[in-house]
Parts: C-alpha cells; sequence; structure tokens
C-alpha cells in the first residue's frame, strides 16, 4: 500500500513539476516577447515616436473598416485622421483617446457616407460631446440647429 501511495505522490510530482516548466516556459516567452516589443520602441525613430499617435489612429480606423467589412479610399482614411486628430488635440474636456476618436468618425462615415461634408460646420465641441455620448445621429440635429438660426438670422 505505502508503494502505491509513494508512487502515486511520484507521478504528481513529475506532472507539477512539468506543468510548472511549461507555465514558467511561456511566461518566459510572454516576457522575452514585451522586451522585444520595447527594445523595438526604444530602436524608433523620434519621427516615429513622434507620429504614434497619428498610427494609432490609422488603426483605429482601419480596424472599424474591417469590422465593418468596408474598404476605404487613402483620401477618406487621410481626411478621418485628420480630424480625428485635430479634434484630439482641441480636446479639453472630455479627455476622449485619439482611438476612441476615430473609432466614432469611422462608423459615423461608414454609416453615413456624406458624414464628413455633413459636419464641416459644426463646432468640434459638439462633435466631442457626441463621441462622449456615444451619438451617432448628432449631426442630423446640428443640421437642424443650424437652419434654425439661419432662419432666426434673415428674419
Amino acid at each position: 500500500m505505502s508503494y502505491v501511495i509513494i508512487g502515486v505522490l511520484a507521478v504528481v510530482l513529475i506532472l507539477f513539476s512539468y506543468c510548472a516548466c511549461v507555465v514558467s516556459s511561456e511566461c518566459s516567452r510572454e516576457e522575452e516577447r514585451m522586451m522585444n516589443t520595447l527594445e523595438m520602441y526604444k530602436r524608433l525613430s523620434n519621427e516615429d515616436k513622434g507620429n504614434l499617435t497619428i498610427y494609432s489612429i490609422y488603426d483605429s480606423i482601419y480596424s472599424v473598416a474591417r469590422n465593418e467589412e468596408k474598404e476605404l479610399s487613402d483620401d477618406i482614411v487621410k481626411d478621418i485622421q485628420e480630424l480625428a486628430h485635430d479634434l484630439y488635440l482641441d480636446d479639453e474636456y472630455y479627455n476622449l483617446s485619439s482611438p476612441k476618436i476615430a473609432d466614432f468618425l469611422t462608423r459615423c462615415y461608414v454609416k453615413d457616407n456624406e458624414f464628413l461634408k455633413k459636419i464641416e460646420d459644426v463646432d468640434y465641441s459638439d462633435i466631442l460631446e457626441a463621441i462622449s455620448d456615444d451619438d451617432y445621429d448628432f449631426y442630423e440635429n446640428e443640421k437642424i440647429k443650424i437652419i434654425d438660426i439661419k432662419y432666426e438670422f434673415e428674419r
């Protein structure tokens, strides 16, 4: 009986050692990958480091387009990127991330290809508020406000 217990304990010990080794090996690989990523960041040029926000905006735009199964022209991507970056720099109150801004703008564009034209005269603070509130129909309300203002001005 004692040989059986010793045998079972030996098997458990071997299995435990194997699992610990596998986990340790996976942790080492993850740590190695993280260190490689850190080293790659350190090797980026100052120009690339200065463009990381813009790169993250592009990444968000393409991610949304891919998820929505839409292909966007380079011109549209550039227009969304420029607007997202300008909004990000102008945001003093909401503290929105550049990817969140880019996601929102891209979703609006995918939903309505005329979106960028429709918001040309919309104040940045109104756009930032809409992003904060996840109000994807905000510019329809803004169009009504602009028409009302024009009507009031003409009277």
